[in-house]
């Protein structure tokens, strides 16, 4: 349950601080994954203590496009989101889909792990052979997050997932970049992708707060740096939104102070899902980014992160 407080004790018979109800019930209004299109970046808004799951899964091999996978498996009385998640490396051998009349690319292979719900037993893609900055990220069904560097090899230079996040999450990515650390914009990483000079790109991103509040994000282009400000951007772009909602909280209370946020894979790759009761076509909010030499394409991908609950308009 959302709790709003309000901040008129005096006005009370026994002048002690209560819930705001009213507010309150605007809250619960809401649905437990919120859509927000702001500008060039399109958020799904997860809400703590509102039954809402998390996954990280992988198409293996990747068979399935986010966005066909993602669509069948959404019930009736349900909201979902859902975002691509680490990096690959790409085949160039494109196949005709008869299904869809598309040319897909179903054979990239993962790099990096994933959690995919057992503790201790990720799987495995190609090795990080790039000596470069990379983190890992574990993630719980309820919305816990950690994020972590991964460790290197020294003699190899090749890296792996940090075992204390992969033994104690059974969801998570690797070889992913940390974007905002504790409030605190991080640096580009050298060589990011491969490319020593930054460059404006599609961006894909999963933020959350010390308060539980998790947001998949898709959109741009944008630089590292901008990618970043936008993050610490959001509590504005939420404080925004509840006040054209009727909804008045203490932000620092509710949502929290200190944005944290990784970077997953972007460019060619940005893919986001949203459904609010998916029989209803109006409600379906997505983002996605088509490779240039398939047009038509909806783009196959070899992770992706999901978020879901039940929720009765």
């Amino acid at each position: 349950m959302v709790q709003v407080w309000d901040n008129h004790a005096h006005l009370h018979k026994d002048h002690q601080v209560k819930p705001a109800l009213e507010m309150n019930q605007k809250a619960q209004q809401l649905p437990p994954i919120v859509y927000i299109h702001h500008g060039n970046w399109h958020i799904a808004w997860c809400l703590p203590n509102r039954g809402v799951t998390f996954a990280t899964r992988r198409t293996n091999p990747a068979e399935y496009c986010v966005v066909r996978d993602f669509t069948n498996a959404t019930p009736l009385s349900h909201v979902r989101a859902s975002i691509n998640g680490g990096f690959f490396s790409p085949s160039h051998h494109y196949k005709q889909d008869s299904e869809h009349s598309t040319k897909t690319c179903p054979h990239n292979k993962m790099i990096g792990e994933v959690g995919t719900g057992t503790k201790g037993k990720w799987e495995r893609g190609e090795t990080l052979k790039r000596r470069e900055e990379r983190w890992c990220f574990g993630m719980d069904e309820k919305g816990n997050i950690k994020a972590l560097p991964m460790l290197y090899d020294e003699k190899t230079g090749y890296a792996q997932v940090n075992p204390e996040i992969e033994n104690n999450f059974p969801y998570g990515l690797s070889a992913i970049g940390l974007l905002v650390q504790e409030g605190k914009a991080q640096p580009r990483p050298p060589k990011w992708g491969g490319y020593k000079k930054d460059f404006s790109a599609l961006r894909t991103i999963l933020a959350w707060t010390e308060k539980k509040h998790v947001f998949f994000i898709s959109g741009g282009p944008a630089y590292w740096n901008e990618a970043a400000n936008f993050i610490l951007s959001l509590r504005d772009v939420i404080a925004e939104f509840l006040k054209k909602k009727g909804i008045k909280v203490n932000l620092d209370q509710f949502l929290g102070t200190n944005f944290n946020a990784v970077m997953l894979d972007g460019g060619g790759s940005v893919k986001f899902d949203y459904f609010l009761n998916p029989q209803k076509p109006s409600t379906y909010s997505g983002f996605q980014r088509r490779p240039d030499n398939a047009p038509n394409s909806q783009r196959y991908l070899t992770t992706y992160i999901t978020a879901e609950a039940k929720f009765k308009e």
